[in-house]
């Protein structure tokens, strides 16, 4: 039998929802096993609801394995498909036996209130000469940065296609103004297409050039089949108050036999974390010829969360390893790594050209206080080099706070809502028209569901047939009202 809930007809408890704010992030592991062929795959996909309008950065990354001869397409995007040129990257293994690839794409978004989904996308296109079928180990995340946060975020694509041969290129750049002192985490990603025999340095620096080891990362095709090469790299700077450029560098360098000639789609982001709010640690490794018998850590960044709340870690850079070794690098919480999601894997492609670029990333729930993060590396199942490898990359941990959203009782008679319980339609009455009012209906989370405008009258018809049944609040020009639809 269904319980009769009471009208309340002459005392009102008014509840308004405050949102402070803040920079947040979301994150989820994906493991697909499937066929990529046709049309792009929604592989996974975050729901999430912005407290206010700003800015996102939707970041994908880890490892996947296909078919020699399958071109296999990448991406973070807003829709469940992805778009032409540096809104994806594709990407084909370098042969039967190295039949694994790390990758990294990122994507930028001005966002407004309320729901959006960011997607995860795949699809085996243009080059199918395999089965199409993937397997993808990697996790999507979602950093959102408010209009009106001391946090920021600045972010420009690239798409470059000319000579690197010589002095390095300034391939594109972006400046952002942080308003007090703290870090800017400097990331660039995407893909490279160019000629065998030419190893293309990439990197993400404050300066129009690059510098050694931890200072960019290469990728050099091995064979004319496989001249798609993703990357990722990521630096960090301390500063105060003030303007920042920061740029993305292109340079081939060492390695010269093609035509210098490269197609570079990607994405320069700077984010900035301000010293007294959300906070980011950062270390640069340049490890050479490091034994991987066993999982080493080979470097940790600790930091301290100032309240409960999420830890995003990133390891990524270049591994070179012999041929015959499968390297396995993870970012974690503990000396060590776990299976499929928790870690990423590179093999070189010939004895020649041993080097791969990587990325990955994890996330943790963390409680306020001091927290270390590792980045792990080891040799693991295909070991026929000598065990070691040389890593040269960035281990960055960003602290995001839990949401903080309360509700608080308000006591004011602006308007009143009738009937209430209702199973279909609410009455919104003032005691005169007030010119046009904005009205919201949102849910027990905060999510705003309804709005719509009250124009110049004292009356107005709010249908609620279509919702489920519960509690929901009713905002009419700031002020907030509870409702109960049975």
């Amino acid at each position: 039998m269904k319980t009769k809930i009471l009208p309340l007809v002459l005392i009102f408890s008014f509840f308004a929802v405050i949102s402070q704010a803040q920079s947040l992030v979301w994150h989820q592991s994906i493991q697909y096993s499937g066929n990529l062929r046709g049309a792009p795959v929604a592989l996974s996909q975050q729901i999430v609801d912005f407290p206010s309008a700003g800015k996102v950065v939707v970041h994908f990354d880890g490892m996947f394995t296909a078919d020699d001869g399958d071109r296999i397409v990448l991406a973070a995007s807003n829709e469940p498909y992805w778009g032409t040129n540096n809104d994806n990257i594709g990407m084909l293994v370098p042969d039967a036996a190295a039949n694994r690839r790390s990758f990294s794409h990122t994507r930028s978004y001005d966002v407004v209130a309320g729901a959006d989904t960011f997607y995860a996308v795949g699809q085996n296109y243009v080059e199918e000469a395999g089965s199409g079928i993937a397997n993808i180990y990697a996790s999507l995340s979602v950093e959102f940065f408010p209009a009106t946060g001391t946090a920021a975020v600045v972010n420009q694509d690239i798409y470059y296609n000319g000579n690197l041969r010589g002095a390095a290129v300034n391939l594109g750049s972006l400046t952002i103004n942080p308003t007090a002192a703290g870090k800017i985490v400097v990331h660039f990603d995407g893909y490279v297409h160019s000629d065998v025999g030419d190893k293309i340095v990439v990197a993400a620096s404050n300066a129009a050039s690059w510098g050694a080891n931890a200072g960019n990362v290469s990728v050099e095709s091995s064979n004319a089949n496989s001249r798609y090469l993703p990357f990722s790299h990521t630096r960090v700077y301390d500063v105060t108050a003030g303007a920042y450029t920061y740029y993305a560098v292109g340079e081939n360098y060492v390695n010269t036999a093609g035509s210098g000639n490269a197609y570079i789609y990607g994405n320069l982001s700077a984010e900035f974390f301000p010293a007294t709010g959300p906070t980011a640690s950062y270390t640069s490794l340049s490890k050479t010829g490091v034994a991987l018998t066993n999982a080493v850590a080979l470097d940790s960044v600790t930091l301290t969360a100032p309240t409960d709340g999420k830890v995003l870690v990133t390891f990524d850079g270049n591994c070179n390893s012999d041929l015959g070794d499968r390297i396995v690098l993870a970012a974690s919480d503990v000396r060590d790594w776990g299976t499929n999601a928790d870690n990423v894997n590179v093999e070189a492609p010939s004895a020649s050209i041993d080097g791969n670029s990587f990325s990955h990333t994890r996330s943790y729930d963390v409680t306020a206080g001091t927290h270390t993060y590792y980045a792990v590396a080891q040799n693991y199942v295909e070991t026929g080099g000598s065990g070691s490898a040389s890593i040269y990359g960035s281990l960055t941990a960003k602290f995001y706070a839990n949401a903080s959203t309360g509700v608080k009782e308000i006591t004011t008679t602006q308007f009143n809502l009738f009937p209430n319980p209702t199973s279909g339609k609410i009455n919104i009455s003032l005691a005169e028209p007030t010119g046009s009012l904005e009205i919201k209906l949102a849910d027990m989370n905060g999510r705003i569901i309804k709005n719509e405008k009250m124009n110049n009258t004292n009356s107005y018809q709010l249908n609620v047939a279509d919702l489920a049944a519960g509690m929901y609040f009713v905002t009419v020009n700031g002020t907030v009202k509870r409702i109960v639809k049975e």
